[in-house]
């Protein structure tokens, strides 16, 4: 896709968000609840607990970790597999796919113009945040790099899963969910993966998920730093390398799949 044609899509995906905005409200109220939740969860963990940190981290660290957290995990929830399960649902998918149009280039640009307007309501939060519960700022600018890697990782992950839609009877609402609920889990997007036993954080490192959100906040913390930093780039490039190639050869199939059952 051009780069005007890309706009075009971003700026349609900006009125869209418009015409919900009661969404868009939500998405500036949720945080709030969220990080209050958490820091009270986290103050009653810290006060119980015999050491001043856990996994490594001091709860000023942990609030500046959840904070961060808590604005970029909405990443988990992509519109992409929704999206698509619906267009095959309905049909709708046989008239983009005639389209002169990379599909799943369409699909992403979509999310991302969607993604970027979310974030936009995250803004009075991190705000908040900063101000009030005196959280960091990231120790290095690699973290906006690797936030962008863990960002594709993700929506590579959540295409792949949408794709089952061509190949099942189009209901993949649980698979999703599952996608969904085991990122949450071992992304690191609800909390540090340090405070996992270890023979866990081993079985997480051979996963995909980590790329997404540890890595990229592990480095905003500087947890990772130096050599480390970068070889952890290095991990999150590994992991899009694979999986677009995995998206690449699963797409060919599934057009194939598509064009046969269309007669």
């Amino acid at each position: 896709m051009r780069l005007r044609a890309c706009l075009a899509v971003v700026e349609n995906c900006f009125k869209a968000q418009l015409q919900y905005r009661f969404n868009f409200v939500t998405g500036i109220i949720t945080p709030m609840l969220s990080i209050a939740v958490l820091w009270f969860v986290w103050a009653a963990v810290y006060s119980s607990s015999p050491t001043p940190t856990l996994g490594g981290y001091t709860f000023a660290a942990m609030i500046t970790y959840t904070a961060i957290a808590v604005v970029i995990r909405s990443w988990t929830y992509l519109d992409t597999e929704s999206r698509i399960e619906e267009d095959v649902k309905t049909g709708a998918v046989a008239g983009t796919l005639i389209k002169p149009v990379s599909y799943p280039i369409f699909q992403f640009v979509s999310d991302t113009g969607g993604m970027i307007i979310w974030m936009t309501s995250k803004l009075p939060f991190i705000i908040f945040a900063f101000f009030f519960l005196g959280i960091t700022g990231p120790v290095t600018p690699l973290f906006f790099v690797s936030a962008a890697f863990g960002y594709m990782i993700n929506y590579f992950l959540a295409f792949l899963t949408a794709l089952c839609a061509f190949w099942t009877t189009g209901n993949i609402w649980g698979l999703r969910l599952s996608r969904q609920m085991i990122s949450e889990v071992v992304s690191g997007a609800l909390m540090p993966l340090s405070l996992f036993p270890l023979w866990m954080q081993h079985v997480f490192s051979f996963l995909p998920f980590q790329a997404v959100f540890y890595l990229p906040l592990t480095i905003y913390m500087g947890t990772l730093s130096g050599a480390a930093a970068w070889g952890a780039l290095a991990v999150q490039l590994g992991w899009l390398g694979m999986l677009f190639a995995a998206t690449y050869f699963v797409w060919k199939a599934t057009v194939k799949h598509v064009v046969v059952q269309g007669g």
